[in-house]
């Protein structure tokens, strides 16, 4: 790492912190949404901003480019609902 520049270290000590191995639970981030079967269920927050992404790209972009006569609250309400099932997909 010696011929590096300085912030090109920072970034890569950043990095290791980031990724070093902090144990068995890595859901540091995360809400409980119940239990199935006796399996704690648990959501990452980082799982909300993708789900709000993939929301946002289908309500606000993909479906009014298909389909312009459709009202707004029903490219909404498709949008979630496809988010939702994407996600309980990954879930199964």
């Amino acid at each position: 790492m010696s011929g590096m520049c300085t912030s090109t270290k920072l970034f890569l000590t950043f990095l290791r912190k980031l990724l070093r191995f902090k144990g068995i639970n890595k859901m540091r981030n995360a809400w409980r949404l119940g239990k199935i079967f006796g399996i704690k269920i648990y959501i990452d927050s980082s799982w909300l901003i993708i789900f709000a992404l993939v929301t946002w790209t289908l309500a606000g972009q993909y479906f009014p480019s298909q389909n312009q006569n459709w009202p707004l609250l029903l490219n909404w309400f498709l949008g979630i609902t496809a988010s939702l099932l994407f996600f309980a997909s990954v879930l199964a």
